[in-house]
């Protein structure tokens, strides 16, 4: 699960609702409840739950150092 803020629009994530198969997409809007993705080739946003996404690549230095220290 991500906790998306406005700075993550335009962010690469993976989308996988339970049972389905995953699909990459870039984040294109943010509401309180509510993440608006653009998955795969689609040329529309689907609004997604937060819970279903994953962030393909840190957003900052320290979580990329905190990730690197992890392996």
């Amino acid at each position: 699960m991500v906790v998306p803020k406005q700075a993550d629009v335009g962010r690469s994530v993976m989308y996988q609702p339970i049972g389905c198969p995953p699909v990459g997409g870039v984040i294109t809007g943010i509401t309180e409840r509510r993440v608006f993705v653009q998955l795969g080739e689609r040329s529309y946003n689907l609004a997604v739950s937060p819970a279903d996404l994953q962030f393909l690549e840190p957003s900052t230095q320290a979580d990329r150092e905190s990730i690197g220290s992890a392996q």
